[in-house]
Formats: C-alpha cells, structure tokens, sequence
C-alpha cells in the first residue's frame, strides 16, 4: 500500500469518526444545558461541533448526523420514561427501555428534518446556513408532532432575558435564537483568529441578534414597568406532598390528607394570603359539581376552617350519583360560594382516559384493568377563565401547561393571572418534572402574565410576566401511598391585563418563518438568473 494512499484512508477514517463523535459531543452539551444542569451557557455552544461537521456534507449525511445528535439529546433527558413505564404501565424492564428508545428515535426527526433540509438548501441553492438554519429548526419543531414536547428552547429557560422573543413566536422563535448564536460564534471565532474581521454572514447575523435581544429587553422593561402599576395579589401555594394516592387509600386516610391540607392553608393564612391554591385533584374525595357554597363551618369536611381570602383546589368531580368523572378545578370565594369551575380538557392518555376506548370497548377494559386505581375522565368542553372580585384566572392543568395554542385561547378570554395546578409525582426526583416546569414557563412571557405554578410533589413556582423565577419549592420524591410533611409557599403577583401578542400570532410564527423562507429561496434564484442574463450579454 502506497504511503498516499495510507494517508488519504486514515483522513477519510478521521472525517468518519468525526461526524459520528461530534453530533454525540452536541448532544451531550445540549444534556448539560436542560434542566436538571441548566448550565445554559452551553446551549450556545452545544451545536457548533454538530455544525462544524455538517455544514459541508450531503443531506442524507446532514440529516443523519442531526438525527444522532437529537437522538443523544433527548434520550439523555427522558431515562425518566423507563421506570415511569415500569411502575405505572406495569411494562417490563426491556420493553420499558425499548419503548423509551423507540420515542426518543420518533422525537429525535425534528433534527433529521432541519439538517437535511440545511444541507439541501445550502448545497442546492448555494444558501448561507446563517440565513436558513434559524428557520429550519422553527419548521422542524412545528412539523414533528411531539409526544412528550421538546424543543432546543429548553436549554435557555432560566435566561430570562434571552427568552423574551417567545412573546411573538413561543419556544420555537426561542430555539432560532439559540441556532442563530452557535452559527453565529462557529464562523465569527474562526474568522477572528484568522483574518481578524468576521464574514459579512456573520456581521449580519450579529446585528440581527443583537437587536432582537435590545428590543427584548425593550418590551421587558416595558412590561415591568406595566407589571409594578398593577394591582398586587398575595399568594399562597400548598405543596402537599401527597405523591400518588390510590382510590382505594383516599377512601380509607382521606381525612388525614385534609388535616394536611388544612394546616398548610392556615400557616399561609397567617402571612395574610389572599388566594391560597391546592395543586391537581388534592381533595381526597369526590366533589359535586352541584355544590353552590363550600361545606358549611363544623363540618368534617370544611375546607378551610378560620381561614380568609380565596381557595383555588384541584379536585375530581362529579354529579352527585352520577357516574361522570373530571379533573377540576375549584375556585371558592372568600364567601364560600363556588365562584368557578373549570374541568380539564386536554386529557393525557392511558393516565386519563383509553385512547380509541369507544371503537375498541374490549382492549379499553383490558387496558383499564390493569390500571384500577385511576377512573377514566370526562373531557371538558372549553377553557374558561375562573373569575371572582376582579381577579380573572386563566387556569390550566397539569400537561395543559406546556400547549403553547391551548394556553393562548385561553390568554384571549383576558385573564389577569394565569394558574396551572398539576401533580408530576409520576417522575420522583427525575428531571421530567423540572422539564415540564421548564416547558410551561415560557407560557408567562408569551401572555404577559405572572404565572402561579403549584404542584403535588414540587416543582411549585412563582414565575412573572418577564418569565423571572420569583419563588421556586423542592421537589419531593414520594412513594406511592406514602405522604411527606407538606410545604407552604408565598409570593406576591401582579394582576395585569397588558396586551400581549403572543396569543394571537405567535401559532402563525411557523408559517411566518415558511413563507419567508420559500421568499428567500425565490430571490436567489432570480438574482441567478440575472447573473447569468447581464454574464450572456
């Protein structure tokens, strides 16, 4: 073997291994980004080796490459769906890891799809991958339904000020931004060591996300200047820590689950709380729907005895004798009567109802069999704001947090606080519940509203109109059937009615980012053609 022919096949090694290493090396950058690290500062770095690899190879390369490094990506941060498929789909252990493969392989296409389609708009229309990828990954995350919802965007969440351009286009225009500044610092450094002088993409490219980020900053200290003329609302948060409590154990230790309740609410009444908020379904028992007052003071079941203000409780009602379930929730007046009620209507399936249940009754019964202890819910018909004496809720519960489009139908009904109650102790200590945080957060600063997050088992948070953490709780790994001592959280909010675009525009953001894209693709063709046309003259 001849000595070049030695060095051309120990370079094309090189190059293989290469790409195989980088997109695992993005990958795990972009882990240590996401919450449980949130080291994000990495997330403007975490894709500059993935593109350093793939910006001159073929799409087909491009595209595999970019579904390895999602791969790497999101599979590092959903190990958490092994053992919540082992506890509580009664899977066994290879199937739960087979199964947690299979996803994180169907979610990992987002970023097949925005490679392939970098590469090919680059290599076939000779586009700048600065002037495309921000776009692409707008498309990509729009076009791949997700399971369990992912977007690059996650990696910035505590960032606040890096975040505010989610007001017009939610985490997708986030994760554009992300794109933007690795492309941006993978040409510009370089360029700098070199010449001393960074490309004109890059010059572009720098000014364009600087001056997103000063208007950013602009419309956030609009805001709180907005926010700080608003009225106040003290606010109190039971964090129970009940963990996940069968039917069968509320029926029996339902009244020890109150007393809990109960305590927490009068130390939070205490430190003059003016709405005190229970998190999903922590009434033990079944509410009627029925009920026009709260029970009266004396009974066993007085929800809040000596205690003023508001109560805003998650429960699962029904009508009396009836055989209807919902996941609700309750907002009592500081009068007890029954000022609202707003029943969950995105429902999460096998945990809420059997997917196909009508069509297939005998797979649903089989399949519900083996989950006794969780009753199938009723879908509500509508989001609906939860109003009492000037405070307007926009309630959301649970996975209802992190529907960007569902929020915002409810953030055009005009609430002037937004509340989501939920329950993640599904996921123990796993970073599934601080990603479900991280994902519902972005819903504060796409509606402009301070947004209340109060969970079972943590992560409970105050989160305001700037998307700034206020007050953030533990999270407590609970054993099923086996509470913790509960935790009592108070913060004070803004009740504003600002206008927000976001609710109204940011669901076009994609098709926004399409329809520019195709423009741009057109104008470079035309400015060919007249290249060649002036070139044949």
């Amino acid at each position: 073997m001849s000595q070049n022919h030695l060095i051309k096949k120990l370079s094309g090694l090189n190059t293989a291994s290469h790409r195989f290493l980088s997109p695992i090396v993005s990958g795990t950058l972009l882990i240590l980004a996401s919450p449980d690290f949130d080291l994000f500062p990495l997330a403007f770095i975490g894709l500059i080796p993935l593109y350093l690899s793939i910006r001159d190879a073929r799409p087909l390369q491009a595209a595999a490459m970019g579904w390895l490094m999602g791969f790497v990506f999101i599979f590092g941060g959903s190990l958490w769906w092994v053992p919540l498929l082992e506890n509580f789909a009664n899977l066994p252990r290879l199937s739960s890891i087979g199964l947690t493969i299979a996803i994180c392989a169907y979610q990992a296409l987002t970023y097949l799809l925005w490679g392939g389609i970098c590469s090919l708009l680059a290599r076939r229309c000779r586009l700048n991958w600065l002037i495309i990828a921000p776009f692409c990954i707008v498309i990509a995350e729009t076009a791949i339904p997700f399971i369990f919802k992912t977007y690059l965007a996650i990696t910035v969440w505590r960032a606040w000020p890096l975040i505010q351009i989610a007001e017009i286009g939610g985490p997708p225009a986030v994760s554009a931004l992300i794109v933007s500044g690795n492309l941006i610092i993978a040409e510009a450094v370089p360029a700098l060591r070199k010449q001393g002088m960074p490309g004109k993409a890059a010059k572009i490219g720098a000014a364009v996300f600087v001056f997103i980020l000063i208007l950013g900053w602009i419309r956030a200290g609009h805001i709180a200047v907005v926010r700080k003329k608003a009225a106040a609302l003290q606010v109190g948060m039971v964090q129970p820590n009940f963990g996940i409590v069968s039917a069968e154990e509320r029926k029996i230790n339902g009244d020890k689950y109150i007393r809990a309740l109960r305590r927490a609410s009068v130390m939070l009444a205490e430190q003059n709380a003016e709405l005190i908020v229970w998190p999903e379904s922590s009434w033990p028992y079944l509410f009627d729907r029925q009920m026009k007052q709260a029970y009266p003071p004396g009974h066993p079941w007085e929800l809040r005895p000596g205690v003023k203000g508001r109560l805003l409780f998650g429960a699962l009602t029904h009508t009396f004798g009836g055989a209807d379930v919902y996941n609700s929730a309750v907002l009592v007046s500081e009068s007890r009567a029954i000022a609202g009620r707003y029943d969950k209507t995105h429902l999460v399936p096998f945990a809420e109802y059997i997917p196909f249940g009508e069509t297939f009754p005998q797979a649903a019964e089989r399949c519900r069999t083996k989950l006794p202890d969780w009753p199938d819910i009723v879908s509500g018909e509508s989001p609906q704001i939860l109003c009492d004496d000037g405070l307007h809720i926009g309630m959301l519960i649970c996975s209802e947090d992190m529907n960007m489009n569902f929020a915002h139908e409810i953030a055009r009904q005009k609430p002037n606080l937004l509340v989501s109650i939920a329950s993640d102790a599904w996921f123990g200590e796993s970073a599934a519940a601080r990603q479900h945080l991280a994902l519902a957060s972005f819903r504060a600063v796409e509606t402009r509203r301070d947004f209340i997050r109060c969970t079972n088992t943590g992560v409970s948070v105050v989160i305001d109109a700037l998307g700034r953490v206020k007050s953030e709780g533990p999270l407590i790994d609970v054993p099923v059937n086996e509470p913790q001592p509960a935790m009592a959280l108070m913060d004070k909010v803004r009740l504003s009615d600002v206008f927000a675009p976001g609710p109204y525009v940011a669901r076009f953001f994609p098709y926004g980012c399409l329809v520019l894209l195709v423009a741009i693709i057109s104008l470079n063709r035309r400015s060919k053609r007249s290249a060649k046309s002036v070139q044949s003259v």
